[in-house]
């Protein structure tokens, strides 16, 4: 190569073209090795594994990696938010539910994924005060919840706690039409029935909650006659209730109206009701007997009951019972300026003006012995005029009051009236007529007959197994027959009571 002198620009354009081919041959060179490089690679790894991966690189599991693997929980095929909605009413922290559920709705998630849990959500919800959730958590339980015992235990309960709340009747009404959707048909009978026992029986919507529901419960599978049965019960609580009943016959968008059959038992009810019956004692006269009551002016009390009976009012049964208690007490009742009264000729008018009302008079006689605490009296009473019922039981009657009776030195009309009763032969006392009892009369009567056997145990139990016996074989015993027991049952035997 020629030499050339430093500076000149012949030095120059050979520095320039010997720096090119330097440059030119390493990046060739670099380039080659790259090549082989990655076949040696790509031919390595085509031996030890056709797919292409070289497992040879990675560590085998170990048993400990195995076992975690298979207890970890699977990933969940619902989205977040519903699985977290599901994860905590799982834990049974309603509240925390609620506003999440609250948060999430505000958000506008749709939570779309039906879950079952959402039925004991909205039971938690109709008992707690949170009664505008219970309709969107029904929305969301999923329609083959409606064959789940323990699902449909919960909507119903949910729906009768609803019922029962006077401030969420419209809340109730909805709750009703999204259960009928999703197919809680058996949660509806007792709800509808606590509904249309309400105010709601009476209020003109009473009659388009019943249209709406209809089409749901036919889409639903109910049948015909199923329907009937229901709307039967619906009108049987109006009618109980003094609510004027809905229609027979239902307008329908054809040109047929449905009609719904009632049966002879709502029909015998519907005629009863239909009867005349008197209205009650006004406030005013009934505040007027408190006065007079509070001043033990006997003669007052009397005449306002007299005057109401006169204008086709009738008393209420406590109140006519608290007269006869105070009167009975005494054998002569007094009477401002007039000679003393007996007490039989004082009672005599009001017993006259109560014979259009049978039965009244023997009840109140009945519940003032019990106020005035003559156990023995009202058990007396209760066989003497009434026909025995099956939850009294006979058998303890008798039994009390064959034991002897503790001396009584007491001068009173009620004794008087026992011991007359006692002394006329036992073949006038059986011809007299007994009367049917009311729920009223055999609560009464129980009460008097817990009082009577005390802390005994064993009278008691037979007692209460026979009211259990009759409230088990029909649905007409009411609680406060079950009431007269609890106090003196939790004497008797307080561990085996709780």
């Amino acid at each position: 190569m020629a030499m050339h002198a430093l500076g000149t620009r012949a030095h120059a354009r050979a520095v320039t073209t010997i720096s090119r081919s330097a440059f030119r041959r390493a990046y060739t060179a670099i380039a080659a090795a790259d090549v082989l490089r990655a076949q040696a690679e790509a031919g390595s790894n085509r031996d030890l594994d056709p797919r292409g991966i070289d497992y040879g690189l990675f560590e085998s599991p170990t048993s400990e990696y195995r076992r975690q693997s298979r207890m970890a929980p699977p990933v969940p095929s619902r989205p977040a938010d519903v699985e977290t909605m599901r994860r905590v009413l799982k834990d049974g922290d309603y509240a925390s539910a609620v506003r999440l559920f609250a948060q999430l709705r505000a958000l506008g998630t749709p939570l779309a994924a039906p879950l079952i849990e959402y039925a004991h959500a909205a039971r938690w919800c109709a008992a707690s005060q949170h009664a505008d959730h219970v309709a969107p958590f029904l929305k969301r339980v999923p329609m083959e919840a409606a064959q789940d015992a323990a699902a449909m235990h919960q909507v119903a309960q949910a729906l009768l706690l609803l019922a029962r709340d006077a401030n969420a009747v419209s809340l109730a009404e909805q709750a009703l039409l999204v259960a009928a959707d999703r197919g809680f048909v058996q949660a509806l009978p007792r709800a509808l029935s606590e509904l249309y026992h309400g105010p709601l029986g009476g209020a003109p919507r009473a009659e388009t909650l019943w249209r709406s529901l209809v089409p749901r419960l036919r889409a639903a599978g109910v049948s015909e006659v199923a329907l009937s049965a229901l709307f039967a019960r619906i009108v049987r609580a109006q009618l109980r209730a003094r609510h004027a009943p809905l229609h027979e016959t239902l307008p329908s968008t054809s040109a047929a109206p449905v009609r719904f059959a009632l049966d002879a038992r709502t029909r015998a009810l519907w005629q009863r009701s239909n009867e005349a019956r008197p209205p009650l004692l006004s406030s005013e006269d009934q505040a007027r007997f408190a006065r007079y009551a509070e001043a033990h002016d006997l003669m007052r009390m009397r005449s306002v009951l007299m005057g109401a009976l006169a204008r086709g009012f009738v008393p209420p049964l406590e109140l006519l019972a608290s007269l006869l208690v105070m009167a009975t007490a005494h054998t002569h009742i007094p009477n401002s300026g007039t000679p003393l009264c007996s007490t039989g000729a004082y009672l005599r008018p009001l017993r006259r003006r109560l014979q259009p009302y049978p039965g009244l008079w023997e009840t109140a006689m009945l519940r003032a012995r019990e106020k005035a605490g003559d156990w023995r009296g009202a058990l007396r009473l209760w066989q003497a005029r009434f026909v025995p019922s099956p939850a009294v039981r006979v058998a303890s009657i008798q039994a009390l009051l064959d034991t002897p009776e503790p001396a009584r030195n007491d001068a009173t009309y009620a004794s008087t009236v026992a011991r007359n009763s006692a002394a006329r032969p036992a073949a006038q006392r059986a011809v007299r007529t007994r009367l049917v009892p009311t729920s009223y009369a055999v609560a009464t009567a129980l009460r008097a007959l817990v009082q009577a056997c005390g802390p005994q145990a064993e009278p008691l139990a037979q007692a209460y197994a026979a009211l259990v016996a009759h409230a088990r074989a029909t649905s007409s015993v009411r609680a406060a027959c079950f009431e007269a027991f609890i106090p003196m049952m939790s004497r008797a035997n307080p561990v085996g009571f709780l």
